[in-house]
């Protein structure tokens, strides 16, 4: 499995990385730039994505955007996405899951809660 973790926080990031690190899992891009990440996926098919909301240069659900028009372009399949945050509000919810969020985990991220999103995409394969 190819994952792809999109945060401007680097301790986030490095949080994100730990875990899979610790599960086994070696198969990771890790970025804090939204444009960096947008040109891996053109470049590299992820299975799953966990992706920040609020960045600077970038908020998530435009890069939820990007990321259909290139799975349109190219016609492949949807990765399974994860958005973090710290909080959610109802409107901003479902705007992700519109864009293909298929589930959001709260900041601070615990190692439980990562591997459930692990075994929920598990599930759905």
């Amino acid at each position: 499995m190819k994952f792809l973790i999109l945060d401007d926080d680097r301790a986030t990031k490095k949080l994100f990385e730990t875990y899979f690190k610790h599960l086994k899992y070696d198969d990771f891009d890790s970025f804090g730039d939204p444009e960096k990440a947008i040109e891996a996926y053109f470049q590299k098919e992820y299975d799953l994505i966990i992706t920040d909301l609020q960045m600077p240069k970038m908020d998530g659900i435009t890069f939820l955007k990007k990321l259909n028009d290139i799975n349109a372009q190219q016609q492949r399949k949807k990765s399974y996405v994860v958005v973090v945050t710290g909080s959610i509000v109802e409107s901003i919810k479902q705007k992700c899951i519109e864009q293909g969020c298929d589930e959001f985990l709260i900041k601070p991220v615990r190692m439980k809660n990562f591997m459930e999103v692990l075994e929920n995409y598990q599930a759905q394969k």
